[in-house]
């Protein structure tokens, strides 16, 4: 303890310094402690004493300043606008220290299996000076050693108190797990059965996988990323919302407001989603995704997948996967030509890296492109929408226009074929489905029907001295592919039995855009392959102007569509580091 330094301080300010000691210890003592241990006895669900002695905390020591420090350090905290502002400047915690310690045994008394440790370990809490800090059990005593003459330097600060519950009793870790084992793992099981209208077994053993952690102090932190949400915005909302309630705590106080500094604030882990939206839900929600949008899509998936296998990456190495097995520990299945995995009842390994935070695990887009890889969801959801809507409508509106009943033939074989990835396969279907495919069937119509109603002088000439083959002779329209990126689209006729044609569209789809005629491009491609001169209308400047319009159609949705996977890449990217 400092030497007594009474001299120095007049005898009327001397007075007053002990009027405020007397204050403090009287309000302690009649307020703070019957709240703290009534706090301390419904955390726990039996008694729990609080044996805090000033006596023995001020010891010998005389200085009146250093006795009053001692006493806010303890029971009452920093008082006024100015000792808080200080305090805040220095990173340092307003709060007392018993205030600090109750808060802690609150948040870990939260789960029952912990309260329980807890209780049965501690039946008494002991405030003690001493020559440095420390936390000890003396019996069923929890001895706190402290040097509160140094001020929130000398007392245990909350990340301290926090990590001595985990240390002793897992006390976060456990309520995670609880969390977990109670709010994420029914509701997924539930979830998935009903979007595969099947039993699908859900293995997540987070106890087990927390004990491969590559260092202790990770459990806590890979636990929250597989329980809740830690994203950097939440955190952020949350510290925000701290600092502006605690200027306004600040601002109320200092007009009169006072308020018990003892007072809990509200738990935030009521606010938290306990659901694992880091890991479980998007899992989730890519199954349900990927069998709504397809009735067989559901039905491969059912049939292939019973199990899924959650485990984890050791360390912050970005190198987790997915995988599908026959069972656990046999050869990775790789995705079939056919979209259908050669396997029933089979297994799907998902191994995190959840020590690496949410950039270790998978999101929502990464499972759907998994099961995409092995079903072709979304590949085979836009076939069956363009062989259900638009190519009957085309048949319909071509019958119409022609006067005969036309059929619409799509070879899938040659348009997807086998060399295609998985993203160009979905382009060239994105491509074709479009607006219930504007962009190819619907151009065709279109086209088609100009060409057959837009007649001058020129053209009737010409028809009166030869067949109109598109219209007289056309029964099929057949819309096929040529492979790579060179190629350009075309149109030519194919002879079929009974001396009738079919219109055959070839198109280069793996060029885009481009690789498709527009409407002016198809009627001059059309006009041509049927010897019929363009009309007087579209020749000249117009038809000039029209050719530039399409030009720059295309170009514009060519760079429309970079733009679009740039921001994509982009949102990816910053979501990361956000997280």
């Amino acid at each position: 303890m400092a030497a007594p330094n009474d001299a120095a301080i007049p005898i009327k300010n001397m007075e007053a310094m002990k009027a405020k000691e007397s204050e403090l210890i009287q309000n302690a003592e009649n307020i703070h402690i019957p709240n703290w241990k009534a706090r301390l006895d419904i955390a726990a669900g039996r008694a729990v004493e609080i044996l805090l002695s000033f006596d023995k905390l001020m010891g010998t020591e005389s200085d009146p300043k250093i006795r009053i420090k001692i006493l806010q350090t303890m029971a009452t905290g920093a008082r006024g606008v100015l000792s808080q502002g200080v305090a805040m400047a220095k990173m340092e915690t307003t709060l007392p220290a018993v205030e600090l310690l109750i808060r802690a045994f609150e948040a870990a008394c939260l789960d029952s299996g912990v309260r329980s440790d807890i209780v049965q370990k501690i039946h008494a809490i002991e405030f003690f000076p001493g020559k440095s800090k420390s936390l000890t059990f003396v019996g069923q005593t929890l001895l706190y050693t402290c040097q509160p003459e140094l001020g929130p330097p000398g007392i245990f600060n909350k990340k301290e108190l926090t990590d001595f519950f985990e240390i002793q009793f897992y006390a976060q870790e456990r309520a995670l797990v609880a969390k977990f084992n109670t709010h994420g793992l029914p509701g997924a099981q539930a979830r998935l059965k009903n979007a595969l209208s099947s039993d699908i077994q859900l293995e997540f053993d987070l106890v087990s996988l927390l004990d491969q952690c590559s260092l202790h102090e990770n459990r806590v932190p890979t636990a929250r990323t597989v329980v809740t949400r830690t994203k950097l915005t939440d955190k952020a909302a949350i510290a925000i919302g701290g600092v502006v309630g605690a200027a306004q705590a600040m601002i109320e106080k200092n007009r009169g407001a006072h308020q018990d500094q003892s007072t809990p604030t509200p738990k935030q882990e009521e606010n938290l989603d306990f659901s694992s939206p880091n890991v479980i839900i998007p899992l989730v929600e890519a199954f349900e995704y990927c069998c709504s949008i397809e009735e067989q899509n559901r039905k491969a998936i059912a049939e292939a997948i019973s199990k899924i296998v959650v485990v984890m990456v050791p360390g912050a190495k970005l190198t987790g996967s997915m995988t599908l097995h026959q069972n656990v520990g046999t050869a990775v299945i790789s995705p079939s030509q056919r979209g259908v995995p050669p396997i029933k009842d089979g297994v799907m390994m998902y191994k995190g890296c959840f020590e690496a935070g949410v950039k270790g695990c998978f999101t929502k887009n990464d499972v759907i492109d998994f099961l995409e890889g092995h079903f072709r969801c979304r590949e085979k959801a836009m076939v069956t929408k363009l062989m259900s809507g638009p190519v009957p409508l085309t048949n319909e509106r071509l019958t119409q226009i022609l006067g005969k009943n036309i059929v619409t033939e799509v070879t899938w074989g040659s348009i997807l074929h086998a060399s295609l990835d998985m993203t160009q396969r979905l382009e060239i279907c994105n491509l074709l489905t479009e607006g219930d495919s504007k962009l190819v069937l619907g151009v065709l119509v279109s086209a088609i029907d100009d060409v057959i109603l837009k007649k001058d002088d020129e053209i009737l000439a010409v028809e009166a001295t030869s067949d109109n083959m598109l219209k007289e002779r056309v029964t099929r329209i057949v819309l096929t592919a040529t492979p790579g990126k060179q190629g350009k689209p075309s149109l030519h006729f194919n002879k079929l039995d009974d001396d009738k044609l079919a219109l055959v569209y070839t198109c280069a789809f793996e060029r885009g855009i481009r690789g498709v005629f527009d409407f002016y491009e198809f009627k001059h491609e059309l006009r041509e392959l049927c010897g019929l001169p363009t009309p007087a209308n579209e020749k000249g400047v117009k038809g000039v102007f029209q050719k530039a319009g399409s030009s720059a159609s295309k170009l514009s949705r060519d760079v429309g569509n970079a733009s679009r996977d740039v921001a994509k890449k982009m949102g990816r990217m910053f979501g990361k580091l956000l997280s």
